[in-house]
């Protein structure tokens, strides 16, 4: 129902499906929304030593050790979202 469908904001143009949250299972049988995996994916990037940053595949098994399981691509499509580089870019910066 929310597809192809936006709103103006005073901070930008939105589609609706940004104000709602996916749910994503855990291994533990819970679920966790795709804003919290977000959340922590930029937790783990910030917290990152600068000469050696974290790879979407190391952020995938690091998010697998505390229970959330998504795949490589997902985490590459929520950095993505987020607007945060990728693992070269930050290696330079």
């Amino acid at each position: 129902m929310t597809n192809n469908k936006y709103m103006s904001t005073p901070r930008g143009l939105f589609e609706f499906k940004h104000f709602f949250s996916r749910q994503l299972s855990t291994s533990s049988g819970g679920v966790c929304s795709a804003t919290a995996i977000r959340a922590l994916i930029r937790e783990l990037i910030e917290a990152e030593k600068p000469e050696e940053p974290l790879s979407d595949a190391r952020l995938a098994e690091m998010l697998a050790e505390q229970g959330v399981r998504v795949a490589r691509r997902t985490v590459t499509k929520y950095r993505r979202l987020m607007q945060l580089p990728n693992v070269e870019l930050r290696r330079l910066s």
